[in-house]
């Protein structure tokens, strides 16, 4: 500690003198160094180095690669649309549209479907009328008959299986998938009336518990038959108009709110 001075305070303890070696080491009139005051030169913010010089240059430099890639993106786009132009395609098809040949294909082959499943109905009503000729009493009907009714009925709902599955798969535009959500309930309401008469061929003979079956496949008839006319009136393609008007020729065309199968 040094020493106290007269208010009690502690002094400042003097400093030696500097030795030989030190007064030696000194450079001749170079007084004792004090602390600098000058305040500290502030760091430059990198990003404002420069700014008056650097900043224009990037933005021009962005905005020529910008330029360059949509020239690039319009060079490309060109070249697609000719090669594509050139093998039939449309570049709109790249955006999820169809083109007209593929359209056609995925009408073509729904009707195809349609039909197979209309044979499969058809084909049901042919032997159910073989076996319960119209007219036949209730009372003459035998087991054998009945046994016959459900057998057939069976079997159309495996031949239904099939089709319905591709119509349900398919992938189309709105002429499709209005034609196809007009036929599925059709297709349903069938697939209903055939389980009703495999499990229980005695019903073919009962009007009471027959007719919401045959209700609501005539109900259903009605709207895919309406659906296939706007088709007809639409469609381009002479193939596509012949295949609908077979189908509606099968029995649609003679369907309404008192239709019977």
């Amino acid at each position: 500690m040094g020493p106290t001075g007269e208010h009690g305070q502690e002094g400042d303890e003097p400093s030696p003198p500097p030795t030989p070696f030190e007064r030696a080491g000194a450079s001749p009139g170079v007084g004792p160094t004090t602390p600098s005051t000058a305040a500290p030169t502030p760091a430059l913010d990198p990003g404002s180095q420069g700014a008056g010089a650097s900043h224009p240059a990037a933005a021009r430099s962005g905005r020529r690669r910008r330029r360059i890639g949509l020239t690039v993106l319009a060079v490309m786009l060109v070249i697609t649309f000719v090669v594509s132009v050139g093998t039939g395609q449309v570049v709109i098809a790249r955006l999820g549209m169809m083109t007209e040949p593929a359209r056609e294909a995925a009408l073509l082959q729904l009707l195809a479907d349609v039909d197979v499943a209309e044979q499969a109905m058809l084909g049901f009503n042919a032997a159910v009328s073989s076996l319960l000729p119209g007219g036949i009493d209730r009372d003459d009907v035998r087991d054998a008959e009945l046994l016959g009714v459900a057998a057939a009925a069976a079997e159309a709902m495996a031949q239904l299986d099939a089709p319905r599955r591709r119509i349900v798969a398919q992938r189309g535009d709105r002429a499709l998938d209005e034609v196809r959500a007009a036929y599925l309930p059709h297709l349903d309401a069938w697939v209903e009336h055939l389980e009703l008469l495999s499990d229980t061929p005695e019903a073919m003979l009962d009007g009471d518990l027959l007719q919401p079956s045959i209700l609501l496949i005539s109900a259903t008839a009605v709207v895919f038959k309406e659906a296939l006319e706007q088709l007809i009136v639409e469609a381009p393609w002479p193939e596509v108009i012949g295949s609908a008007e077979r189908i509606l020729d099968q029995g649609f065309r003679s369907v309404g709110p008192e239709a019977t199968l």
